[in-house]
């Protein structure tokens, strides 16, 4: 058999004795992920946000169908400059979390997630 592979730009093309057997274009790779649920125990909405990119995600989350939410959100973000850091004895805190504070208002939030961050949300419901 005579197999020729084209790769141009995102474009991809193969062929066998000469014959096309396939031509696609290759997506780029998914890097932003995002879930959610409830914390049964104090009714918070909680927000798990994964960038896996090297630039800043912005993003506008809908908070639709929520009953009314606190004006605060508590946002904890796990990132690093390289994939590879660890914490080491010599680096302890290479890799640390740190919290900050979101104001909310009305049903959308709208936050900028670091890139190679992992970020929990927790908005948590309006106490009277």
């Amino acid at each position: 058999y005579d197999i020729n592979i084209e790769l141009t730009g995102n474009r991809i093309r193969c062929y066998l004795d000469g014959k096309l057997q396939h031509d696609v274009k290759s997506l780029p790779p998914q890097t932003f992920f995002v879930n959610s649920g409830r914390d049964k125990t104090n009714g918070s909405l909680i927000i798990k946000a994964i960038n896996m990119g090297t630039a800043p995600q912005p993003a506008t989350l809908k908070l639709g169908g929520m009953e009314s939410l606190a004006s605060t959100a508590v946002c904890t973000v796990l990132t690093s400059a390289s994939f590879t850091d660890n914490n080491s004895l010599g680096s302890p805190a290479a890799v640390a979390p740190k919290q900050t504070k979101l104001a909310v208002s009305g049903r959308e939030l709208s936050h900028e997630f670091p890139p190679r961050s992992l970020s929990i949300l927790c908005l948590p419901p309006k106490t009277d």
